[in-house]
């Protein structure tokens, strides 16, 4: 009766100690995969601006309102550095965003750039419609405008 109560005890621990092995080797790896992450999302903005496509607000907008599946091709998931006119600041579902003008004064298409950081919110207070700003961020596509997330102003805010 021993022998069986001992061979249940030893069984039990060895259990959770493969358990315990296994679980910090997968946390470990997570871990080991965040650092990585966290590594290769730190570039500095002038980083940024040389890997980034450059365009103009109104070509963005006027490429998604001609032919969105090239338009995709061209810029979705891309870094892109625009330059634009604010068209409108505003806030949706909690996300700060400003529009930049459209290639056509009464377009439905135009290029929304959406902001998380505070320091970049801030500078969007101080803006106002038709202040020319470059911003750079990552374009997600077009739902009724091309939106562009991850934003940060490449300048000094807006261009005076």
């Amino acid at each position: 009766m021993k022998f069986y109560s001992k061979a249940i005890f030893l069984f039990t621990v060895t259990l959770v100690m493969l358990t315990a092995i296994i679980v910090g080797c997968s946390v470990s790896a997570v871990e080991g995969r965040k650092d990585k992450e966290t590594t290769t999302k730190v570039e500095t903005k002038a980083e940024k601006q040389v890997k980034a496509i450059s365009v103009d607000a109104k070509m963005l907008s006027k490429a998604f309102d001609e032919n969105e599946i090239k338009a995709n091709g061209e810029y979705k998931d891309k870094l892109v550095r625009i330059i634009g006119k604010v068209s409108d600041i505003g806030e949706i579902l909690g996300k700060t965003y400003i529009t930049l003008k459209s290639h056509k004064d009464f377009s439905l298409c135009s290029v929304q750039c959406y902001f998380v950081d505070e320091l970049e919110i801030k500078r969007i207070a101080e803006l106002k419609k038709g202040d020319s700003v470059v911003v750079g961020g990552v374009v997600e596509g077009k739902s009724i405008n091309v939106t562009v997330n991850e934003c940060e102003f490449l300048d000094q805010g807006a261009i005076k």
